[in-house]
């Protein structure tokens, strides 16, 4: 996550998880100086994930600055989640609000190709974008037939294009956990 103001530090960061397809399992990887808070809620309806149903879901992932931790002007700072198992969908988009010391919101939301403010979005089923505004990141795969990619889409001559392809990348190395967390996730199950 890149600062997006000069003279603003970025104090909080949500990662706002989907509910038609959730993800059954969700942590955190602890980020010195911010506090992590998992928010639950009971979704709309059951959910079908695998061979279990569920209906409470973490749907957002809450990062807060402690004093002096901010982001600043020229700083990035990495935030991992671990989410699984991976639903069986084309793609899921996982938006975030950066907030800003100066009372500032972005939201990295939109899922259109040439939006300006992209959401990072997990490929899994659909081929990612290979035009120019995007750069495909590592693959994870899941079983024989399931695999995940990440990208991010935003203007190739951007700086914040540039930051938000290590995004992407991290998004990348999200799904080469989930992978790993769904086939270990089947592994245990098989063996009960």
């Amino acid at each position: 996550m890149p600062n997006e103001s000069e003279t603003a530090g970025t104090n909080k960061v949500v990662f706002n998880l989907p509910t038609d397809t959730p993800f059954a399992s969700v942590s955190y990887v602890p980020v010195a100086g911010w506090t992590a808070e998992l928010n639950e809620e009971t979704l709309p309806e059951p959910v079908a994930v695998g061979e279990s149903e569920i209906t409470d879901a973490v749907t957002s992932v809450t990062f807060t600055a402690d004093a002096g931790s901010e982001i600043v002007a020229g700083q990035l700072q990495p935030f991992s989640l671990s989410l699984g198992p991976v639903p069986d969908a084309g793609s899921v988009a996982i938006t975030v609000d950066q907030y800003s010391s100066d009372g500032e919101i972005s939201k990295w939301a939109d899922t259109e190709e040439d939006g300006e403010h992209p959401a990072p979005v997990l490929y899994i089923n659909d081929a990612p974008a290979t035009d120019h505004h995007g750069a495909a990141a590592e693959e994870g795969e899941a079983d024989e037939t399931e695999h995940a990619t990440a990208e991010v889409a935003a203007p190739a001559d951007d700086v914040l294009a540039r930051v938000l392809g290590i995004g992407g990348l991290v998004v990348g190395a999200i799904g080469i956990v989930l992978a790993v967390t769904a086939r270990r996730s089947s592994d245990s199950s098989v063996s009960k």
